[in-house]
């Protein structure tokens, strides 16, 4: 749906293994570590979080660092940046249930964006 772009310091697969294995675990455990437990606070700290992913997207997009393909964009990686982070919390608090929860979603994306069918097409 998105690929990250290398440059002429990077190559593909470095790119790739930076965000894997620094970028979002880093992340991840920065958002839930000060993750507040009031209800407000928890709202802004959630958008918080993704207004800097997609602002980072974003400004990576108009780089040319990001590209998109198969009818995903911005606003798709907004929408996906909410869901992320809203079930890192709960697999965080609520791993049992959130494990079918997260298998669910992974098929609403693979069948909206139509990736089974290219997968059977002949």
């Amino acid at each position: 749906m998105w690929r990250l772009e290398p440059d002429q310091l990077i190559n593909y697969t470095g790119v790739v293994m930076l965000h894997t294995f620094c970028i979002y675990p880093l992340t991840a455990f920065l958002y839930l570590t000060r993750f507040p437990e009031v209800e407000w606070k928890a709202a802004v700290h959630i958008a918080k979080w993704v207004l800097i992913y997609i602002g980072v997207e974003w400004v990576g997009y108009r780089l040319g660092y990001i590209t998109y393909s198969h009818g995903w964009n911005c606003w798709w990686s907004l929408f996906f940046d909410v869901h992320m982070f809203l079930m890192l919390r709960f697999h965080h608090t609520k791993p049992v249930w959130s494990n079918p929860m997260t298998i669910l979603s992974i098929f609403f994306y693979l069948i909206l964006f139509g990736y089974l069918q290219r997968i059977h097409a002949p």
